[in-house]
């Protein structure tokens, strides 16, 4: 499976992702991480981040306590994260 787009913040779409831009394609992660490591159903994995984040945004733009993240896959559901301060 893979994410779907777009990812949302405060209700908007930001940073719409495209797996196939990933450096290592997905067959690639698999096969590397099975090497170390039993993956099994349900397991996620964290690919790193997209282009656009934070200092790179024109202006800068980065997470505020309170920011609701939302990421989709398709037939699966929806990835609610509230952001929180440290």
């Amino acid at each position: 499976m893979q994410p779907q787009h777009p990812r949302e913040r405060r209700g908007q779409a930001i940073l719409p992702y495209d797996p196939t831009h990933l450096y290592f394609k997905t067959p690639r992660l698999l096969a590397e991480l099975s090497l170390g490591m039993t993956l099994e159903p349900g397991d996620i994995i964290s690919t790193g981040t997209p282009q656009r984040v934070g200092l790179a945004r024109t202006p800068p733009e980065f997470l505020k306590p309170g920011d609701l993240l939302e990421t989709e896959i398709e037939g699966i559901g929806t990835l609610k994260n509230r952001v929180q301060g440290v």
